[in-house]
């Protein structure tokens, strides 16, 4: 078996910190001071290769005028679309991070991270399939791939430069991992996918100076070649998919995220009950991964060696971000289990 290098251990978290701050879902998602102090004492606490800002599929599209309803203890949700169909997107401006609704609230969370923590840091954009969903409706969305008429491939346009905008400001702001969230992807087919989000994922990816990675939720296993193929720089999945059977389809130029349960393992599991399915994820990745050289970036080669990185293309994760229950003691057994050595 080849050395491949370290596995980076990466827990899609920021809720979780709820409990060590004692702050609300609203608090985080509508004020940067209330978002910081939550990510700042998970990253004190538990010191993961990369700490994610907090996740919100929402924010973009109440940007774009989308009503949104708040909970205090969940994420938020979309009640109200903001484009009809028949509108589409003829007047609409480009978007503007710094004055549309809580942009600027992820935009100045992640110039605290840059300033105060010794860790690579990451950002979410929602991905272009899942915004028009957002603000045209999602029913809609379907129903445009099916008559392919030119309606929604231009409303696609409008949605891609709107996050390929938000992403840019995210990077500038100081993160070196941009994951496009494209969880409407998982209900298309193969050739759905391929027509109408690979290529938009693709130029987010290719306008921003980060390292990206694609993240569609559920059992996404049809889509994995097409995932694959996209130029992004790794993927990410979720605890639906047989991760073995990916890994032995990648080789040494994608990196591939996952996949523990976030709620079956992470909220209802005890800590040795964590550490076990760890290390059996472990085990089983150990067989297939395979050496990943990447770019220097910014918190992640650098520990690495100047100009290159050199590790695992297995990146130990959760197959999607936690909630707010988690218990932080299953955190500890999950970032423990994964820095671990194993035969």
């Amino acid at each position: 078996m080849e050395e491949v290098g370290r596995n980076f251990v990466v827990p899609l978290m920021g809720y979780p910190g709820l409990t060590m701050t004692g702050a609300t879902v609203r608090q985080v998602l509508q004020d940067s001071n209330a978002q910081f102090e939550a990510l700042d004492a998970l990253g004190k606490a538990f010191s993961p290769d990369v700490l994610f800002s907090f996740m919100d599929l929402t924010a973009e599209a109440e940007a774009l005028g989308a009503r949104v309803t708040f909970s205090e203890n969940q994420p938020p949700s979309v009640v109200e679309h903001s484009i009809t169909w028949e509108e589409g997107w003829k007047a609409r401006r480009v978007l503007d991070a710094e004055r549309d609704g809580r942009l600027r609230v992820f935009i100045r969370t992640m110039e605290r991270m840059k300033k105060n923590l010794d860790m690579a840091r990451g950002a979410y954009v929602t991905g272009p399939l899942t915004l028009a969903g957002e603000v045209a409706g999602i029913k809609k969305v379907m129903k445009g791939m099916i008559r392919d008429d030119g309606s929604l491939r231009r409303l696609l346009q409008f949605t891609t430069e709107v996050a390929r905008g938000y992403a840019r400001c995210l990077v500038a702001a100081g993160a070196d991992i941009i994951c496009i969230l494209e969880p409407s992807a998982a209900l298309v087919s193969p050739r759905h996918y391929h027509e109408f989000s690979k290529g938009p994922v693709e130029e987010i990816s290719g306008s921003v100076d980060a390292i990206t990675l694609l993240h569609i939720c559920g059992d996404v296993t049809p889509l994995i070649p097409e995932m694959i193929r996209t130029r992004v720089h790794g993927i990410s999945i979720d605890s639906a998919v047989d991760i073995v059977g990916v890994l032995d389809q990648l080789d040494g130029r994608m990196a591939i995220a996952g996949n523990i349960d976030p709620i079956k393992t992470m909220v209802f599991s005890t800590p040795e009950g964590v550490r076990e399915r760890v290390a059996g994820l472990r085990m089983k990745a150990q067989q297939y991964e395979k050496t990943l050289v990447s770019r220097c970036h910014r918190g992640i080669g650098e520990r690495d060696g100047p100009g290159q990185g050199i590790h695992s293309n297995f990146i130990l994760s959760t197959g999607c971000d936690c909630p707010p229950e988690v218990p932080l003691e299953n955190i500890a057994a999950f970032m423990e289990g994964g820095r671990e050595s194993i035969s």
